[in-house]
C-alpha cells in the first residue's frame, strides 16, 4: 500500500507502519524477555490473533462495507504482520538478556499525577506485586527449563568473573572502539577478535563479550545518538 501509495497519503501510511512496527518491536522484545525464545509459538499465536480479528471484525459490524471483505486484502494483512514479526524476531535474537533486562526494568522517571495516587494500603499492596513480578521475570521464571538453567548459568558466570570481563575488554578489546555500528567493518572485525581469542573461560566468556559488544552497540550507536529531533513545523 505504502509502494502505491503518493503525496501525503504516502507520508500518512509510512507513519502509521512505522508506528506499528513499533508497536510490534515492544511486544515481541518483552515476549522474548518474559518467556524466553519461543518464535514459532509466537508466530502461531500471532496467525491465531489475526484470524481471530478478522472473522470477530466481519460479524461485528452492524453497517458498511466490511474491513476483509476481500480474502486477498485480509491475507495481506496477515502476511505483512507476520513478515514485519520475522524481521523483528531476527533482530531481537541479536539482544542480549542483560539488554532486555535493561529496556524492561528501568524505573519510569515520570511522577505520578496527584489524583491517581492510591491509598498507603493499597501502594503497599501494588509495590509487593509489583516485587513478585520482578522476582519472577529476574529468575526467568517462565522460560523453558533448558534455556532458563542456560541463561542462568551464564548470567551467574558473568557475574562471578565481572572484574575479569571488563578488563578483557578494556586491555585486550580497546573498549569496542570502532565497533560502535552492527554490520559495519569494525564490528565485524571486533566479533572476530573474540571469535579466535585466546581467553579464560572458553566459550562462556566468548559469549559474555559478544553480548557486551552488543550491549554497546545498542547504547553507542552513532546513528541514534546523532539523530536530531525534527521539527514538526
Amino acid at each position: 500500500m505504502v509502494a502505491r501509495a503518493t503525496g501525503h497519503l504516502h507520508s500518512l501510511i509510512r507513519n502509521l507502519a512505522r508506528d506499528e512496527i513499533k508497536h510490534l518491536a515492544i511486544m515481541s522484545a518483552a515476549d522474548r524477555y518474559l518467556f524466553g525464545p519461543r518464535r514459532w509459538r509466537r508466530f502461531l499465536a500471532l496467525v491465531k490473533k489475526g484470524l481471530g480479528n478478522y472473522t470477530g471484525q466481519r460479524r461485528s459490524r452492524s453497517g458498511g462495507e466490511a474491513l476483509g471483505s476481500n480474502p486477498i486484502t485480509a491475507l495481506e494483512g496477515i502476511a505483512a504482520h507476520l513478515l514485519t514479526e520475522h524481521f523483528l524476531w531476527k533482530w531481537i535474537d541479536t539482544l542480549p538478556l542483560r539488554t532486555l533486562a535493561t529496556v524492561f526494568e528501568t524505573p519510569s522517571s515520570l511522577q505520578e499525577l496527584a489524583a491517581f495516587a492510591p491509598s498507603p494500603e493499597r501502594q503497599a499492596e501494588i509495590e509487593l506485586e509489583l516485587e513478585k513480578g520482578k522476582q519472577k521475570r529476574v529468575q526467568l521464571a517462565r522460560w523453558e527449563p533448558e534455556q532458563r538453567r542456560n541463561a542462568l548459568a551464564q548470567r551467574k558466570f558473568e557475574r562471578d568473573f565481572e572484574d575479569e570481563i571488563r578488563e578483557t575488554i578494556r586491555a585486550e578489546l580497546a573498549d569496542f572502539s570502532g565497533a560502535e555500528t552492527p554490520g559495519s567493518a569494525g564490528s565485524r572485525s571486533m566479533r572476530r577478535r573474540i571469535k579466535r581469542g585466546q581467553f579464560r573461560g572458553g566459550g562462556r566468556i566468548q559469549r559474555a563479550l559478544q553480548d557486551q559488544l552488543r550491549d554497546y552497540q545498542v547504547q553507542n550507536n552513532h546513528y541514534i545518538l546523532s539523530r536530531q529531533v525534527r521539527n514538526p513545523r
